[in-house]
């Protein structure tokens, strides 16, 4: 079983909606049996929160169920997990940061870098933002992980 990992701060935004996204891809390809789809942030917190209520909004929307609670990533996530995708270069960074021995560096990529309209290496945070903020970001991660999918169909050959 494949391994697949969506980082950001707190865990209730961006990674959340863009695992979501990602599984339905997954289903739609008929490779959810063959991949697994996790989500944890770079922030302690030590009270696991749902998905934000607007990013579970537009989920809803498009057909797509945002679920879960945030946990904070581990050092054992990195040998774990076989792709490691941060929203943003910070959190890309803290990520880096566990891995000590630079054992995994090769498999923490950004989310912006499948984006066809990249326009920044970062998926902008859109907590206690607009509506709007959030229509955008969840635009970007839908972009983005169409061309994931096609990137990890290729590495892992499925």
């Amino acid at each position: 079983m494949l391994k697949i990992l969506f980082v950001c701060a707190g865990n209730i935004c961006r990674s959340p909606a863009a695992t979501a996204i990602f599984q339905n891809l997954l289903k739609e390809n008929k490779l959810d049996d063959q991949v697994e789809v996790d989500s944890a942030g770079t922030l302690n917190n030590p009270y696991p929160s749902p998905p934000s209520e607007p990013m579970v909004l537009i989920a809803w929307q498009k057909g797509i169920k945002l679920e879960g609670k945030s946990r904070q990533i581990k050092e054992e996530d990195l040998e774990k997990f076989d792709l490691i995708v941060a929203m943003d270069r910070y959190n890309q960074e803290y990520v880096f940061k566990l891995d000590e021995e630079k054992k995994f560096y090769d498999k923490i990529v950004l989310m912006r870098n499948f984006d066809p309209k990249m326009n920044s290496l970062d998926v902008p945070d859109p907590y206690g933002l607009s509506q709007k903020d959030y229509d955008e970001v969840f635009g970007i991660l839908e972009r983005s992980s169409e061309i994931l999918m096609k990137y990890f169909r290729q590495k892992f050959r499925i």
